[in-house]
Parts: C-alpha cells; structure tokens; sequence
C-alpha cells in the first residue's frame, strides 16, 4: 500500500499461494489486482511456476491511475485534501503531514501542514504515524477479507467433536448434559 500511495510501479508475486490452498483458503487473485489496481501473479519459487507470467507483468508499463488509494479517515482526508487545495499532490501533502516538511515548501504551507497535523492528532488522541498506519492496516484487512476465503471444514467427524467437547464452556455443559 506504501509503495502504491508514493506513486511508485508495482507488481504483486504471490508466493506460497499453493500452500494456502492446501490449507484450505481460496484467494481471489483477479479480484485482488482489481481492488489494488495492480497486476497479482501467483508464483512458486520451488518449481519456477509463473516465473514467466511474473517477467511479463514486469516489462508492462503501469497505469497509476488504476492503483487504489487509501481511504482515510474523515479528519485525515480533510487535512489531506486542504493540503492539496494549496497545489500539492496526495503524495506530498501525506509526506508533509509525517515529516513536517523538508524545508523546501513555502513557510505558509509548512505551517498549515503543522496546523492540521496538531488538529488531526487531537482529534484522536494518536500521533499521526500511528492513524496512518491504524488507517492502512484496517484498509488491507479489509481487503484481506474480500479477496480470501476458507474451504468448509472437512475434517473427520471425530476430530470436530473434540473440538465441541474441549471447549471450555460447551464441553463441560455437553458432560454434565450426558451424565444427568
């Protein structure tokens, strides 16, 4: 998401996909490089599998406009967007509201960049680092969630009693049930 949001190209090797498989998750990869706006090539190192598909996504020129930006919270895309409404991109006005500025922006829009940041921050009680990274974990779980899902459970009937028997409200109750 970092990379995506500083503008620079990407593309996504999904390594280990098979084992997730066997593990009984099922990933939407078409439905992954859609929502990050990227390509997504499952590749498995072991057997050299999408090796090629993987050189081929890479020798594509990207499209940033298809890349997907963060959603932010209302108080942090508000301060993003006046900072943008005084001629800086997305990416610039994200990086002054971290940093507080490298020292090469005008005075005004460091000090309204500061401004923001101090509002934003006590708007929630948290450093601007750590909404930011609350805002990006929350949006890539999110996508985790849309993207993977879980084969039903197939295992021996024995194996899921157990499981029914060793917790630790139903099972004692499930006992006492039986013996009364």
């Amino acid at each position: 998401r970092e990379l995506l949001e500083i503008g620079l190209p990407v593309v996504v090797a999904l390594h280990m996909h098979e084992e997730a498989s066997r593990r009984g998750m099922r990933l939407d990869i078409d439905r992954l490089a859609v929502l990050l706006g990227v390509p997504v090539v499952p590749v498995s190192a072991r057997s050299g599998v999408g090796l090629e598909d993987l050189v081929h996504a890479l020798s594509v020129p990207p499209d940033p406009s298809r890349h997907r930006q963060v959603q932010y919270d209302r108080h942090l895309d508000g301060a993003l967007r006046k900072l943008q409404a005084r001629g800086l991109s997305r990416r610039q006005a994200l990086a002054l509201l971290i940093s507080g500025g490298s020292g090469d922006e005008p005075p005004e829009t460091a000090a309204a960049a500061a401004s923001l940041r101090k509002e934003v921050e006590s708007s929630h009680g948290a450093s601007l680092a750590d909404l930011v990274a609350g805002n990006r974990y929350g949006e890539a779980g999110l996508i985790a969630r849309e993207v993977t899902r879980r084969r039903p459970d197939r295992r021996e009937g024995h194996a899921r009693l157990d499981d029914v028997l060793m917790h630790p409200v139903a099972g004692p109750a499930l006992v006492a049930a039986v013996l009364l």
